[in-house]
């Protein structure tokens, strides 16, 4: 049932490239590198932290923003998304988020809490 789901989904996002047989057949369980993904058509592109971050504001329609990474900074860079930040600056430290606060403008947040590696 999950299976049939998933090939649901991702067949509404690729029917123009892929039929759902072809799918189906791609869809067993292998694993593909990026590389083999991009040619069959399962992915539309490759790229890094950087490259999704500026398509995300071109696709919302967005000329500025900055990335916030909620970490345990400086001591770890605990997350993808502070591991890819060069400015610190951004960082905001979870022992210290409550002064933050005042400053966040309405809006949706995510939040991660990873356990603390030492």
């Amino acid at each position: 049932e999950y299976y049939e789901q998933f090939l649901s989904i991702v067949h509404k996002r690729v029917k123009n490239d892929l039929s759902l047989e072809t799918l189906r057949t791609l869809a067993d369980g292998r694993i593909y590198t990026a590389k083999q993904a991009v040619e069959k058509k399962l992915i539309n592109t490759t790229g890094y932290f950087a490259d999704a971050f500026d398509k995300s504001l071109v696709l919302a329609h967005i000329l500025d923003a900055q990335v916030v990474a909620y970490t345990y900074y400086p001591k770890s860079k605990t997350n993808i998304y502070a591991a890819n930040i060069q400015d610190t600056t951004s960082l905001i430290n979870v022992t210290s988020f409550e002064k933050h606060l005042p400053k966040l403008k309405a809006g949706f947040y995510y939040l991660w809490l990873p356990e603390s590696i030492e």
